[in-house]
């Protein structure tokens, strides 16, 4: 009886201890993705519908000019769009930069928690702060501080995976993060698509509150989990062995930076942050672009509306290979998925050139979708793969650059389509700048596609 007695103990030892496991702390690698559920509904809401009607319900009240040039929806877009990129390359390498310094002593489970749950509970806060902006200059500065305060909790996140998860296991703790990702940005933006195909600046301004209350409600709610998970968890990857920083250079003597191997290796992250940016190039544009390409090429007089069935196939798509990519990555390797990522976005892309009806927009989203999660999971896992640990949040950090020289160059593409549309008009041509937006964005990610396999061989 004592012997039974003891066993049901243990067992219910065991399950708690495995409870405790998957509820809290960095062993998991759901607990260490849980922040991007909320922070990657809030970009997506703001940048693919929030900002929209925001432009609109200002163009609407008032006109904006630059030197001399007035500017429409697509060029204040744009405008917006790159001001808060800028903040991005500058705020996120650099909170990851100290957040490899400050109190480099301790775990690295705590050392990047306060960067993240400071910069996220500001960034929910910012986000609150979007209902009373009523002006082009209002709708700047708080897009600018919702920048500001997501990325001095991003540069930090960055280097949690390197933190916390063995080399071995980074494709599948990539692929976790990046489903966060898009369950966040499906959940979060369908239902802030939905909520504003029922706005009305005057008869239903409401609807928008509604709208930024679920956006800024998401990010509370992760941002405690997170918090509660990891709070007195430490770093788990002891088990790997430390990256040698230094080597003694045989022709001076002296010790340098970092070995031949390490150099070639951040010589192949310039080249990996070079392709990010191009494949970046060719989602932000199509993305900054898609509620009035529905609106002008598809016709819709609620684009909302159409929006959500584009979001919901593309998530569909996404989150259908995010996981399986990473976790497939970890045993073939990283190439032959990146290159297949590159291959289908642009199939993805080419297909916007012949689906121009509300119901077939289906196909190529849900193929765009499988690009999208092909490179967000095994793109991430390479980019930890190329870093060290010791800089791993600084390194990682630049994705923020590539990022802005990315969208320098697809987001600058909404000063154009008016002119284009209006010149093709000209020829008997119809929505000239869409099309030759669509076309360059497909041959953006196969180049992309291309430059990470060549990169992943090179290693």
């Amino acid at each position: 009886m004592a012997r039974s007695r003891t066993s049901i103990l243990r067992l219910f030892d065991v399950r708690a201890h495995v409870g405790h496991r998957i509820s809290l702390g960095s062993e998991s690698i759901f607990n260490l993705s849980v922040y991007a559920f909320g922070m990657a509904g809030v970009w997506i809401a703001l940048g693919s519908v929030l900002l929209q009607f925001k432009i609109l319900d200002v163009i609407a009240n008032e006109s904006i000019a630059l030197f001399g040039w007035a500017l429409d929806k697509n060029s204040l877009l744009a405008l917006i769009s790159l001001a808060g990129l800028g903040v991005v390359a500058v705020v996120q390498p650099l909170a990851g930069l100290v957040s490899d310094n400050v109190n480099s002593k301790s775990d690295s489970g705590s050392k990047r928690l306060p960067f993240v749950v400071v910069g996220l509970m500001g960034m929910c806060a910012s986000t609150l702060l979007l209902g009373f902006a009523s002006s082009f200059i209002m709708v700047l500065v708080v897009t600018l501080l919702i920048q500001l305060t997501g990325n001095i909790a991003q540069g930090p996140a960055n280097a949690l995976i390197i933190d916390h998860v063995n080399a071995k296991d980074r494709g599948r703790a990539s692929g976790m993060l990046n489903l966060m990702r898009l369950l966040g940005a499906g959940f979060v933006g369908v239902a802030v698509t939905q909520l504003m195909s029922l706005y009305d600046p005057m008869a239903a301004p409401h609807w928008m509150w509604y709208a930024i209350v679920v956006m800024a409600g998401t990010l509370f709610a992760t941002s405690t989990y997170t918090l509660l998970a990891l709070r007195t968890q430490p770093s788990r990857v002891a088990s790997t062995p430390p990256v040698t920083t230094h080597s003694l250079d045989n022709t001076t003597g002296e010790v340098s930076e970092e070995s031949p191997a390490q150099r070639l290796d951040r010589k192949l992250f310039y080249g990996f942050l070079a392709a990010t940016a191009v494949m970046l190039a060719s989602q932000s544009s199509i993305q900054i672009n898609a509620l009035f390409f529905l609106q002008d090429v598809v016709g819709l007089d609620n684009p909302a509306q159409g929006a959500n069935i584009i979001i919901i196939a593309i998530v569909i798509g996404a989150a259908a290979t995010v996981y399986p990519a990473g976790k497939l990555s970890d045993r073939v390797g990283r190439g032959p998925i990146l290159l297949a990522g590159g291959i289908i976005g642009a199939i993805g892309m080419a297909m916007l050139l012949i689906f121009n009806t509300l119901a077939l927009l289906a196909v190529p989203a849900v193929t765009i979708g499988m690009s999208v999660g092909l490179n967000l999971a095994v793109g991430l896992a390479l980019a930890n793969d190329l870093v060290r640990r010791t800089t791993a949040a600084r390194d990682l950090g630049m994705l923020g650059i590539s990022s802005l020289v990315g969208a320098i160059v697809g987001r600058t593409s909404g000063f154009g389509i008016g002119v284009l549309n209006s010149r093709g008009q000209e020829f008997g041509i119809d929505f000239l700048g869409y099309n030759l937006l669509i076309a360059l964005a497909s041959v953006s990610l196969l180049v992309a596609g291309l430059m990470l396999y060549a990169i992943v061989r090179m290693r």
